[in-house]
This record gives structure tokens, C-alpha cells and sequence, in this order.
């Protein structure tokens, strides 16, 4: 017993962990978004198709 409880622990702090890392990705790629956006509203002669 004291055993499958270890493992669930375990399943449940690597869950916590990927979803913290998939945030942290998210976080990353909307911020990458935003600084393209401003650089084709600071200069727009080079405007393409926005996402």
C-alpha cells in the first residue's frame, strides 16, 4: 500500500511539473508573439500576414 502510494506522489509531482513547463512555453511563445507584432506596428512597411 505504502508503495502505490509513493508512485501516485510521484505521477502527481511530474504532472505538476509539465504542465508548470508547458506554461512557462506558452508564456515564452505569447511573448515572442507580442515583440513581432510591435516590431511590424514600430515599422510598417514590412507588414505580412498576422498571425
Amino acid at each position: 500500500m505504502a508503495g502505490s502510494r509513493r508512485s501516485v506522489c510521484a505521477l502527481f509531482q511530474v504532472k505538476v511539473h509539465a504542465r508548470l513547463s508547458t506554461k512557462q512555453k506558452e508564456r515564452k511563445e505569447t511573448r515572442g508573439l507580442l515583440s513581432v507584432s510591435l516590431t511590424e506596428h514600430m515599422n510598417p512597411k514590412n507588414i505580412g500576414p498576422t498571425r
